[in-house]
C-alpha cells in the first residue's frame, strides 16, 4: 500500500496547456522532454483530471469536461490511440447519460442510454458485433419495449411491448422469417386484434 501511495504522489503533474503533441508523442513546452504522469487542466487553478500519459503516450481513461466544471465524456486510451469500445458521456448538469462498453475483438459487451433524470431508457446487448438484445423504458421507469435476436440467424427474433401504464401492448415470435406468435392487447387489457 505504501507502495502504491508513493508512486501515486511521485508522479508528474502537467497542465495540458504546458505540453504539445508531436507526431503523436506529447512533450513538455519548457524543455521539449517527453511527458510521463498526470495531466490537468487548469491546474494552478480548480485542478480538472484529464488523464495519465506514459512515455509520451495517452494511457488509460481520458475526461472532457465541460466549462461549469462538469465532466463531458469519458474515454479510453491504450499506447496511444483512443479505443472505441469504450465511451462514457454526461449532460451538462452531470447526469451520465450514454455508457458504451464493447470488446473490439470478441464484439461482447453493451451500451446503455439514460434520460436526464437518471431513468435507464435503453439497454442494448451485443455479441460477435451483433445487436442481440434491446430493452427500453418509458421516462417513468415503465418498460417500453424488449427485441431479441438469435445473433446467428436475424429472420428469428422476438418482440414485446406495453403501455406506459404497464398494460402489455404486444408480442410476436418470428421463426426463420415466419410468424409463429403474435398477440395484441387494448390499453386497458382486453385482447384485440393485431393490425
Amino acid at each position: 500500500m505504501v507502495i502504491l501511495v508513493t508512486l501515486l504522489w511521485s508522479q508528474e503533474k502537467y497542465d495540458i496547456s504546458d505540453i504539445t503533441n508531436v507526431n503523436g508523442l506529447w512533450y513538455q513546452d519548457s524543455n521539449n522532454e517527453i511527458v510521463s504522469g498526470h495531466v490537468y487542466k487548469g491546474l494552478d487553478l480548480i485542478p480538472l483530471y484529464l488523464g495519465n500519459i506514459e512515455n509520451g503516450q495517452k494511457t488509460g481513461t481520458w475526461a472532457s469536461w465541460y466549462n461549469n466544471g462538469r465532466k463531458l465524456k469519458e474515454e479510453f486510451w491504450k499506447d496511444g490511440f483512443k479505443q472505441d469500445g469504450f465511451l462514457n458521456l454526461y449532460s451538462r448538469n452531470g447526469v451520465k447519460v450514454y455508457e458504451k462498453k464493447i470488446n473490439q475483438k470478441t464484439g461482447y459487451g453493451s451500451t446503455i442510454h439514460w434520460y436526464e433524470n437518471g431513468q435507464k431508457m435503453r439497454d442494448e446487448r451485443w455479441d460477435e458485433h451483433k445487436l442481440i438484445k434491446e430493452i427500453s423504458w418509458y421516462k417513468s421507469g415503465q418498460k417500453e419495449k424488449e427485441l431479441v435476436w438469435d445473433k446467428d440467424n436475424y429472420k428469428t427474433y422476438s418482440q414485446r411491448f406495453w403501455y406506459s401504464n404497464n398494460q402489455k401492448m404486444k408480442e410476436r415470435v418470428i421463426d426463420n422469417g415466419n410468424l409463429i406468435l403474435e398477440n395484441c392487447w387494448s390499453d386497458n387489457g382486453n385482447k384485440i386484434p393485431c393490425e
